[in-house]
């Protein structure tokens, strides 16, 4: 009987270090960055902290620059909907102003101050095209500090809403 309990003894750490050793070495999925994620790619989950919008009728989500839909597999990354409104900018975003009006820049996408929001707008007229206005996002010191943006002009006001999640 002593046997047999020096051997469990023996043999119950070997075994737990084994299975802690396994468990460690799971592989985890890299996080979902806005550089790898362009129209048309499928997620199966949403981002904590994203947004669900309405924009003349359809739902959106969402989360740091990036625009989802539903779709049978989970969600697809879709171009941002002229019109919508969110409640906070994407992070490194572009600050310039044309024309006297103020823009943010974001990967494509142009917004305007509007209301307690920002709300997309079409490409502004004369605006640097999306491939230089993108390598400025890539030179962090390039990105200017966020100014008093003037309100944008009446003809941008939309029925976007946006809804609880």
């Amino acid at each position: 009987m002593k046997k047999i309990i020096t051997l469990l003894f023996t043999l119950l750490p070997l075994v737990l270090l084994s299975f802690l050793t396994q468990a460690n070495t799971h592989h985890v999925p890299a996080p979902l960055h806005a550089e790898n994620l362009r129209v048309g790619h499928h997620v199966k989950m949403l981002p904590p902290g994203h947004e669900k919008l309405r924009v003349y009728g359809f739902i959106y989500y969402f989360n740091d620059g990036i625009f989802y839909q539903a779709s049978p597999s989970g969600f697809v990354v879709v171009k941002a909907p002229i019109g919508a409104r969110i409640s906070n900018l994407p992070h490194n975003h572009l600050n310039f102003n044309l024309g006297g009006e103020h823009y943010f820049y974001f990967d494509g996408t142009y917004y305007q101050l509007n209301g307690p929001g920002f709300l997309v707008v079409e490409p502004p007229i004369g605006a640097p095209a999306p491939a230089d206005m993108n390598s400025k996002l890539a030179e962090p010191n390039k990105i200017t500090s966020k100014p008093e943006p003037t309100m944008p002009d009446a003809s941008y006001s939309t029925d976007a809403v946006k809804t609880s999640n």
